[in-house]
């Protein structure tokens, strides 16, 4: 019962944080048929951002500086908009690709700069570094903590989508965007928006990511990097698929790290999500719930 709840708790996490990223890469794929690979330095960014505002740095209360963490990546994003969307605009997809691990590589390589990053582990600060009994068993506060936030920010993102006429011009402008500008809608200010969400959700994740009993170190970017099995596997172009893929994903590195046959070492539970990739591309090149293209001859 008590590896069971680990898994239940640890998986719907862990599930989350990735669900977060995969929502980001869905939204921008919508929009440019590209993804942004420079979201695992915005992770990281979020994250130390949030470490020098908060109770280990100048003192500010952990949802001060969680937004403060939000909005430095919503200007990263911005910034890589500026640098690589808006001028590649019309480029092909693996151009935006190409420039965006680059962008990532740079802004990494500038945060290594701080010695105090580079060399120590750290905490962000939360105020969630306790456990609580649940069904008497022990279970980390900052799970359950990060379940209800991505709950709500993802259904309030779905929300937006759906129903506002935000969410109707990003979808014109995903279907035809020639159609779209015809009828006035700006692709630029489209397409700048979900950069920005994007960046956004992944500031988030960065700070999360960094509550105990995790930790915040350079290695974070790996989260983004570990999300693409699940935007991938619940289709590209899907973002009830990034949800499902993500809390796919989630589980399934919890169940694998939670029973790791020893033949297979350790660590083996990180390869799971892209074997899992594998067999569902295989059998839907498009995703669980990505839609199927069709092309005239």
């Amino acid at each position: 019962m008590d590896t069971l709840l680990t898994i239940l708790v640890s998986g719907a996490a862990v599930g989350s944080l990735y669900a977060l990223i995969a929502f980001g890469y869905a939204l921008v794929f919508k929009a440019s048929h590209t993804i942004n690979l420079a979201a695992g330095a915005l992770v990281v960014l979020g994250g130390y951002t949030a470490y020098e505002i908060g109770a280990h740095g100048l003192g500010a209360p952990f949802t001060l500086s969680t937004l403060c963490a939000v909005a430095l990546t919503c200007a990263g994003g911005w910034l890589a908009y500026r640098l690589i969307a808006r001028p590649l605009l019309g480029a092909t997809p693996d151009a935006v690709l190409v420039a965006t691990i680059g962008f990532d590589l740079a802004l990494r390589s500038l945060m290594t700069s701080r010695e105090k990053w580079t060399l120590n582990s750290l905490e962000v600060g939360s105020p969630w570094t306790n456990s609580v009994s649940l069904f008497h068993h022990l279970v980390a506060v900052s799970d359950l903590w990060i379940v209800a936030i991505a709950a709500v920010v993802l259904a309030a993102l779905g929300a937006v989508v759906t129903w506002t006429r935000f969410g109707l011009n990003m979808r014109a402008c995903a279907e035809d965007p020639e159609a779209a500008q015809a009828q006035g809608i700006s692709l630029r200010r489209n397409l700048a928006a979900v950069w920005l969400i994007a960046a956004a959700l992944a500031g988030l994740v960065g700070v999360l990511v960094g509550t105990s009993p995790r930790t915040l170190d350079q290695s974070n970017f790996t989260w983004a990097l570990r999300a693409l099995p699940a935007v991938a596997l619940g289709g590209m172009d899907s973002l009830r698929g990034a949800v499902m893929g993500g809390l796919i994903v989630g589980y399934a590195e919890a169940v694998s790290s939670a029973w790791q046959p020893e033949v297979l070492g350790q660590g083996y539970q990180l390869v799971v999500p892209y074997a899992l990739m594998l067999v569902v591309l295989l059998v839907r090149p498009q995703g669980l719930l990505g839609s199927r293209e069709v092309s005239r001859v």
